[in-house]
């Protein structure tokens, strides 16, 4: 049995950014832009440091004069060690990827960016011809792991992503808590697998929710109730 339900697209947030045209993007221009700036500084402070070096060792015992190299000396080794540092710090943070804080994530682990989206369908199937409804249960005892093969019917025109959680008594783990799909993998069937681990004893149930934003879609196991 296939059950439709609609999917959030996520658009890739990295496009937001990217000047039109062109590979570049914003944040690598700033970064560019302070790289060169420090570089500059550093080269600036450098050649302070030999010019007043050179001033000390040519004071030929004049005091005043050594006086003021030795204190550009250390303006000039203190600008160049701010400025490596400065750089080594902007190339630190330039170097950390984007948090996404949607919580976006494929059966990977990985993340797949938030902010603008629109809708596309997907199609649930179960790889064992199980209703999508409920899902009795027959021997609670036996271990088992059932499949669920999501795809979708149509190409997208970006990014969908298909959640799963499991809620209820039942001793029941996600093995894939999501999926995504690009426009290049659509027609490809993505498993969000369940494990059950035969201990429970007693009647109960537990709720599989496929979801992507306010769109759901619920398998019910079932164990004592028919």
């Amino acid at each position: 049995m296939i059950d439709r339900v609609f999917a959030q697209a996520v658009i890739d947030k990295d496009k937001v950014d990217q000047l039109p045209g062109s590979s570049l993007t914003l944040s690598s221009l700033f970064s560019g832009a302070i790289n060169i700036i420090l570089t500059t500084i550093a080269l600036v402070a450098f050649g302070s440091l030999l010019y007043s070096g050179f001033m000390y060792i040519s004071s030929g015992g004049d005091a005043a004069k050594a006086e003021t190299a030795r204190k550009n000396i250390v303006w000039a080794l203190t600008g160049v060690i701010l400025a490596m540092l400065s750089f080594l710090l902007v190339n630190f943070f330039a170097s950390i990827p984007e948090t996404d804080f949607s919580g976006s994530s494929n059966n990977g682990g990985d993340n797949s960016g938030g902010g603008l989206t629109t809708t596309a369908d997907f199609e649930v199937t179960t790889a064992s011809g199980g209703s999508l409804g409920n899902y009795n249960i027959a021997n609670p005892s036996q271990p088992f792991t059932e499949q669920f093969l999501i795809n979708l019917p149509t190409k997208p025109s970006s990014n969908v992503r298909v959640s799963a959680n499991i809620q209820g008594n039942l001793d029941l783990t996600l093995l894939d808590t999501a999926v995504i799909f690009t426009p290049e993998n659509y027609s490809t069937n993505q498993p969000i697998r369940v494990n059950y681990s035969g201990k429970n004893t007693s009647a109960g149930s537990s709720t599989l929710t496929f979801s992507s934003g306010s769109n759901t879609k619920s398998v019910t196991f079932l164990i004592g109730n028919d």
